[in-house]
């Protein structure tokens, strides 16, 4: 019979505001509201901001 592991961790609500909703080029935090800061999946599973994504697009 095989075990299972499950690892409980705890975090603190501004450490993952800032780190999962916040794009890393730009440093803005998404925004649902904002066409700008917009998260956008990347096939490789990062996000960026819509603005960061189209500056980088067109560069």
């Amino acid at each position: 019979m095989g075990s299972t592991l499950v690892e409980t961790i705890n975090i603190n609500a501004k450490d993952f505001t800032e780190h999962f909703l916040t794009c890393s080029t730009c440093i803005n935090q998404y925004s649902s509201d904002s066409h700008e800061h917009q998260p956008k999946l990347l096939p490789c599973s990062h996000t960026v901001c819509r603005q960061c994504l189209e500056h980088i697009v067109s560069s």
